[in-house]
């Protein structure tokens, strides 16, 4: 099986969706439900539920802009980081007003991580991540990259 969305290279707009238990396809091991590479995306008003892979339960951007707003993640798992949403590889972000409950992570970021990528986290909420390292709600390994949290 492969992800439900899978983006390379493309722009384009994801509105509106739900998707419910995906997971990634052995190999790929990222987004169970989304995966972006290098390419420009808005995901919007979606519904990620009870997702898994080793990284990026729900959603995992690799080298893309990516911008998130009012969706909810619930229920994903992530083997290692990442158990909502994974951003990573020298991309950049935008998450504002999202809802991430019940989501879990191996190592870091029970809900978020975020690993050498630049954004801004704001006006979403947080509630019983956990991970089993650092971070239940957020992970963050920034290498000064100018991430900004803001009404968490």
């Amino acid at each position: 099986r492969a992800s439900i969305v899978r983006c390379v290279f493309a722009p384009f707009v994801l509105a509106t969706m739900v998707a419910a238990v995906g997971t990634a396809a052995f190999g790929a091991r990222f987004g169970g439900a989304v995966y972006l590479e290098d390419t420009q995306a808005t995901v919007r008003n979606c519904r990620l539920i009870a997702n898994h892979a080793d990284n990026g339960g729900a959603l995992y951007a690799y080298a893309s802009a990516a911008t998130v707003e009012q969706c909810v993640f619930e229920s994903n798992s992530a083997k290692d980081e990442g158990g909502a949403a994974c951003f990573a590889a020298g991309g950049s972000f935008t998450f504002t007003g999202n809802t991430l409950a019940a989501n879990s992570a191996g190592t870091h970021g029970g809900a978020v991580s975020v690993d050498d990528a630049a954004g801004t986290l704001a006006q979403s909420d947080f509630s019983n991540n956990s991970a089993g390292g650092q971070g239940g709600a957020l992970g963050a390994n920034l290498r000064g990259t100018g991430a900004e949290l803001g009404d968490v």
